[in-house]
């Protein structure tokens, strides 16, 4: 290449840099006084119908000003609906540096700035409906970034410690299956169809799980045993509070394979019964200390409804053996799973994008 037409080409990088960097800091712009919302708009769909599309051509060395135009984009996230914070990670991904080939931590990078999107330093408020549609819109983003082998801890640690324990309180969970019953047998327009070779697939898929789950058991509980070896050899407290949290992680692996492994089990069964066990402890509770038994209990005698529950009722609590009538619908829903017994395909509803003036809309 002639030495003139080089400088050229360095000095038409430099000049696009520099009226890169002036466009967007009009959006980086947050401060109400100094911020123009028609400005702000008018330079984001300048920069996305006349800057994107050119990218091949104009982002030259393309690593150079790829990581440039990435450092501008995360200045530019304060501030931006969830159309704009869509827009601006569907051209993160497409530059070169975070393509199919890209190492590990440059995906990383990416659920990093999705993390910082989903707010997930912040306290979850089971009442706001913003923070949540933004979270699953977040969780959504992050799915194929997973795929590529990013880590999903900064996630999966807000999902158990703030979201499950309250899932039950979330406003308008349970809306959606209003008008739905529960199916006490096979479909009437797949009477006659023969099931067998999905419900032997169903059953070997579970088998694999249950393998999974005992191999992770094996492997965790001789985890456990070099944790309390490290523990004992231990000298600092700072030491000991880190095997610790690693003792915890481990113990609530144990408990969530065990529940695995139990709920599993009856699934062999030509009718599962399941609903309400005992045996199922949640993983991220600590479990609770059975009281000494009572008189009534110690004499075989069921306590009444009424001693449970503070009810006037004074008829005696059903026992397992007789099923309460929802453990019954339950039952028989899963009757004749064998002979022709399906699973229903959940009917979910799509969540997209949905600005909301200048805040982080995702609804």
């Amino acid at each position: 290449m002639p030495k003139g037409f080089a400088s050229s080409a360095n000095s038409f990088s430099i000049i696009f840099l520099d009226a890169l960097t002036a466009l967007f800091k009009h959006i980086e712009t947050i401060d109400e006084q100094m911020s123009d919302d028609n400005l702000r708009e008018r330079t984001l769909v300048f920069i996305k119908d006349k800057v994107f599309p050119l990218k091949a051509e104009l982002l030259k060395p393309p690593e150079q000003m790829e990581r440039h135009i990435t450092d501008l984009i995360k200045k530019s996230l304060q501030d931006v609906t969830g159309g704009e914070f869509k827009t601006f990670m569907d051209f993160l991904r497409s530059l070169s540096i975070f393509g199919d080939k890209a190492p590990q931590e440059r995906v990383q990078e990416l659920i990093e700035i999705i993390a910082g999107q989903a707010d997930l330093d912040a306290q979850f408020n089971v009442s706001d409906g913003d923070h949540i549609d933004r979270l699953i819109a977040c969780l959504f983003m992050a799915i194929p970034f997973f795929e590529r082998g990013a880590s999903n801890s900064k996630f999966l640690n807000y999902l158990n410690k703030h979201i499950f324990p309250v899932f039950d309180e979330a406003p308008n969970a349970t809306n959606s299956l209003c008008g739905y019953k529960i199916v006490t047998g096979q479909p009437s327009d797949r009477l006659g169809e023969d099931f067998s070779e999905n419900y032997k697939e169903f059953t070997e898929r579970l088998t694999c799980v249950e393998e999974l789950a005992r191999a992770t058991i094996k492997k965790l509980t001789q985890g456990m045993v070099e944790h309390n070896k490290a523990f004992a050899a231990a000298k600092s407290d700072e030491e000991k509070e880190k095997i610790k949290a690693q003792k915890q992680n481990t113990t609530t692996g144990l408990r969530t394979c065990n529940n695995i492994l139990s709920m599993a089990q009856p699934l062999h069964a030509k009718t599962p019964s399941f609903i309400g066990d005992k045996k199922i402890n949640l993983s991220w509770k600590e479990l609770v200390k059975s009281t000494a038994p009572t008189t009534a209990a110690s004499t075989g005698i069921k306590r009444s409804a009424g001693a449970i529950n503070g009810s006037s009722s004074s008829g005696p609590k059903k026992g397992r053996g007789g099923g309460s009538m929802q453990n019954q619908l339950v039952d028989r829903a899963f009757q004749g799973l064998s002979y022709g017994g399906r699973f229903s395909r959940g009917r979910g509803r799509g969540r997209g994008f949905r600005g909301r003036g200048r805040g982080r809309g995702y609804h």
